[in-house]
């Protein structure tokens, strides 16, 4: 469970570079 919130975590965190990097482009 706790492995489980933190790789959505991650994965969440990820996105939001994602969309930083593209926005910011």
């Amino acid at each position: 469970s706790t492995c489980l919130s933190f790789a959505r975590r991650t994965s969440d965190d990820f996105l939001s570079v994602i969309a930083f990097q593209t926005s910011a482009v």
